[in-house]
């Protein structure tokens, strides 16, 4: 019933070769770095109209207007691959709370109404749903070289940019935010990781230490929580508590969690934590905080924080987490490029959001690989859509809505007998 299907003549389609003044504008309000290199942004003549040749449609699937449900559009043509970008046939894709919220999520108050049509009208409507997917390479600049793993015909897996979008047939990825994918998970569970890995791997990697660090991932079966808990096992932490629900404990316990507080059996979730936790946490994890209200009644970090005799944090600890109020979001953005310290943003250092880093994302991609590989990281994913529709979306979109989803939800865009 949500099926509204547009035919984009290739005139209309948006040119990859440049940043508008338009795209600068919808980069620059989310915080979003528009010069990574000059030359992913001007492109030579010729590559100009290399990338024109190509006669292949592509299908995908993009945001609709202000609280509209999101919409098919069909391009008569697609990009080529140039020295900083390859095609990608996208296998599988993976839903996100950021792409369930409409990309702008908690980033302004959920009162501003007004405030949020305009800023989705303006940013969000017609650009292409998603960041996550995996693939295989049809067209690279490393030809079938077996020297490069970027060669025709791998299987890669990795991020889209920003409003970019992977929800398609076809994708053309800059080379620096996508990976050869590991060998042993399913097309299913590798297009799942991308945005939930490189989440757990930026923010834990820099501050576990080895047989030291104690952990505490608020929100533990969630997408991200789950891998969190993994990821923290892997990097080598002593011991990793999670919060999560009376249903969810058997399964965050099969994640490596060392300890579970139920908060629907616990009266006091706190008291809980100072009851059965022998040492103090040095790193906080926060999938749940967020500035959305449903969220904001839990007061996870104010609680956590505030709470003594005996106290469960150590004196250096670090509390990060994946929402917050605008005025935060404010803060992250303002520190994404390195240029202001967290001292001067954060009124406590040790306390900040924690917001994911695309560009050159590569390297983590490989490294998320080998654990993986490794048998130390698996990707829950709950549910499968078998083709990826208006209405499959929405509904995938609806189902991490409900807060119920335990794990991830993966949309197959190729069937399996043609992939």
């Amino acid at each position: 019933m949500f099926a509204k299907r547009l035919i984009v003549p290739s005139s209309h389609a948006q040119k990859p070769t440049c940043i508008s003044s338009r795209s600068i504008l919808r980069l620059a309000l989310l915080g979003i770095s528009v010069l990574p290199s000059s030359d992913s942004i001007f492109v030579p003549r010729r590559q100009f109209f290399q990338k024109a040749l190509s006669m292949t449609s592509n299908r995908g699937i993009y945001f609709g207007g202000y609280q509209q449900p999101v919409h098919e559009q069909v391009l008569e043509k697609r990009s080529k691959a140039d020295r900083n970008h390859v095609v990608v046939q996208v296998y599988a894709v993976s839903i996100n709370p950021v792409d369930a919220k409409g990309v702008i999520g908690d980033k302004l108050a959920t009162h501003w109404t007004r405030a949020r049509r305009f800023a989705h009208n303006c940013m969000i409507k017609n650009t292409r749903v998603g960041f996550d997917f995996a693939g295989k390479v049809v067209e690279s600049p490393y030809g079938h070289s077996q020297a490069e793993d970027l060669s025709e015909g791998t299987i890669v897996y990795g991020t889209m940019p920003p409003l970019q979008g992977s929800f398609a047939e076809y994708i053309r990825v800059p080379c620096h935010q996508l990976a050869k994918a590991p060998c042993s998970a399913s097309i299913e569970e590798i297009a799942c990781l991308p945005l939930v890995g490189l989440t757990a791997w930026q923010a834990l990697s820099p501050c576990i230490k080895p047989e030291q660090s104690n952990v505490l991932v608020v929100g533990g079966s969630g997408g991200t929580g789950h891998v969190a808990i993994q990821m923290a096992k892997a990097l080598g932490a002593k011991t990793v508590t999670t919060i999560c629900s009376t249903r969810n404990v058997d399964f965050v316990k099969k994640c490596g969690a060392t300890d579970v507080i139920d908060y629907q059996t616990e009266d006091d979730v706190i008291a809980a934590l100072q009851r059965r936790v022998d040492e103090p946490f040095d790193i906080i994890f926060d999938t749940i905080t967020s500035g959305d209200p449903n969220d904001a009644i839990y007061n996870y970090p104010q609680r956590i924080q505030q709470a003594t005799n005996p106290p469960i944090l150590t004196p250096e600890y670090f509390y990060q987490r994946l929402g917050g109020k605008w005025t935060d979001w404010i803060r992250a953005g303002l520190a994404r490029p390195g240029i202001f310290p967290h001292s001067w943003l954060w009124s406590d250092p040790r306390e900040r959001l924690f917001w994911i880093k695309f560009p050159k994302s590569s390297v983590a991609l490989q490294e998320l690989t080998k654990i993986v590989d490794s048998g130390q990281l698996r990707v829950h994913v709950q549910k499968i859509y078998p083709e990826m529709t208006v209405d499959t979306v929405q509904q995938a979109m609806d189902d991490l809505l409900s807060r119920r989803v335990q794990g991830k939800i993966a949309i197959r865009v190729i069937p399996q007998q043609q992939q």
